[in-house]
């Protein structure tokens, strides 16, 4: 796995440079020499980690090493262990410790751009902390002195746990997710990602220490969006309906000119492409509002049904579906099933909370499929 560190500060993201690509074939060699104090060694062995290079992806033992390698004088760990020292990875967060390493990475100098980073990024901690935690941080730079000799050399919590985390032990250890089912979805080496959709607000409750220090050990990603919890009662009901393709054959959502979008701003039109499926099927198509209301831009039902034959796309293209007011992240449902969903057509205009509830009670058949897509609209 090739992984960046990345860090926002102050809404600018900053990037690490380009690290030593460490050998990976011989990591007995490295950890002899890092024993022994080597700082490049020291710092080869946590990018190394950091990366899943020749070994496992481990956030936390990368850090550790970042720490040794920084204390050892490496103005490239220095700048590292400054970022994840900002933002808490693999390491609990410390913006006063972030400041001192980050300072002594801008004092290094040289050719390595990690010292002007390293500089700009300081600047920017700045202005989070106080004038009593900057001169701390100072105090500690003004009397640093590389440390040398022979180290401890960090052990891998992972290795230390026994049993390899698997999927369904990490889904196990999530927090619900009120807005539809957390997946686990498997990553590079090894890895894990963590995707769907919660709340908002609700993202720190993957965040809380004992979930968190999980994530940091099995460099577990999170792929997770934040949506308005107006829509998050019928995201619960309709992510629980099988899906109505195959992975990646899903509705495509465009604008009046052809280009495909999840954005759209006042006036655009709403153009929906449902691709073709293995046998004829009604359709109904919904727009839930984050307000609390949905409109039924296609009725599931009374004598205006629509019908996707089997083996042909569909391309719904009404003119007088049209972006407007109110304006926020919203959602397009497709639901279909071998008969009409509902017996009666429902009103255009309706409460989100009224059709869900309905909706459970048809899905309880077991022949509706479901396709969804969150969206964001903006005036002009």
């Amino acid at each position: 796995m090739r992984a960046i560190w990345t860090l926002a500060v102050a809404g600018a993201l900053w990037l690490a440079p380009a690290c030593l690509q460490a050998a990976s074939g011989d990591v007995a060699a490295l950890e002899q020499k890092a024993a022994g104090g080597d700082a490049a060694a020291l710092f080869a062995l946590g990018d190394m980690y950091e990366r899943g290079d020749g070994v496992a992806h481990d956030m936390a033992l990368a850090a550790a090493y970042m720490q040794l390698a920084a204390e050892h004088g490496s103005g490239a760990a220095q700048y590292r262990l400054g970022l994840v020292q900002a933002v808490g990875l693999g390491v609990d967060a410390n913006v006063t410790e972030s400041y001192k390493w980050l300072s002594l990475a801008a004092a290094a100098g040289g050719e390595d751009t990690s010292a002007l980073l390293a500089a700009t990024l300081r600047g920017k901690l700045a202005a989070r902390m106080t004038p009593a935690e900057v001169e701390a941080a100072q105090a500690e730079v003004a009397v640093f002195k590389p440390v040398t000799g022979a180290v401890e050399l960090p052990k891998s919590k992972l290795a230390a746990g026994g049993d390899a985390m698997t999927a369904e032990a990490l889904q196990a250890r999530l927090p619900p997710g009120g807005c539809g089912p957390l997946a686990v979805e498997a990553g590079d080496a090894g890895a894990y990602a963590i995707a769907g959709y919660l709340a908002q607000g609700r993202t720190a409750s993957l965040l809380a220490p004992e979930v968190k220090d999980l994530f940091d050990q099995h460099a577990v990603e999170l792929r997770v969006t934040e949506v308005e919890p107006n829509l998050c009662a019928a995201l619960d009901a309709i992510a629980q309906t099988p899906s109505a393709g195959k992975t990646g054959d899903s509705m495509i959502l465009r604008g009046a000119t052809g280009a495909e979008k999840d954005r759209f701003v006042d006036g655009d039109h709403l153009v929906i492409e449902i691709p073709p499926g293995d046998d004829d099927r009604f359709i109904a198509v919904d727009y839930f509002q984050h307000d609390g209301k949905v409109l039924h831009l296609v009725p599931g039902g009374g004598s205006h049904v629509q019908l996707l034959k089997a083996k042909q796309p569909l391309v719904l293209a009404d003119p007088n579906w049209q972006i407007g007011e109110p304006f926020g992240q919203d959602m397009v449902v497709v639901l279909s099933s071998p008969r009409q969903l509902f017996d009666a057509e429902r009103p255009f205009l309706e409460r989100a909370s009224d059709y869900v509830a309905d909706l459970k009670a048809r899905q309880a058949a077991g022949d509706v499929r479901a396709q969804y897509r969150i969206i964001t609209t903006a005036a002009r």
